[in-house]
């Protein structure tokens, strides 16, 4: 594995650590300016629209997995599966959704730029 994918994959690992113990700043830190952020119910949020939401969420779990990783010059773009569960407004949800997570560099670091979701039957 080259260096740039070790990178990109530490950044989309210190994300998922960063919405499971609720770190709303080590998160904000990993997101692009022009973030869209489409969650698994089709609403789609801007950066701050998202950490607002972000905030309001308790993670239980979020466990990745078939997650494949590619390359294209400045961009990275993240494919996989993950079985979440969450405590929102009360309510103990669980899923399992297929998704794609697009990382730009900027300045020199990784950020995610996009994620879409769709929740899988």
């Amino acid at each position: 594995m080259n260096d740039a994918i070790q990178a990109l994959e530490a950044c989309e690992q210190g994300r998922i650590a960063a919405i499971t113990s609720g770190d709303i700043d080590a998160l904000a830190a990993l997101l692009s300016d022009d973030l869209v952020y489409v969650h698994n119910n089709g609403l789609q949020e801007n950066k701050a629209q998202y950490l607002k939401t972000a905030a309001q969420i308790a993670y239980r779990r979020f466990e990745p997995r078939e997650q494949q990783i590619r390359l294209y010059g400045d961009v990275g773009v993240v494919n996989g599966c993950a079985d979440i569960a969450v405590v929102y407004q009360g309510r103990d949800l669980s899923m399992t959704v297929r998704y794609t997570a697009v990382y730009a560099r900027e300045r020199e670091a990784w950020r995610l730029i996009s994620w879409h979701a769709s929740a899988v039957a």
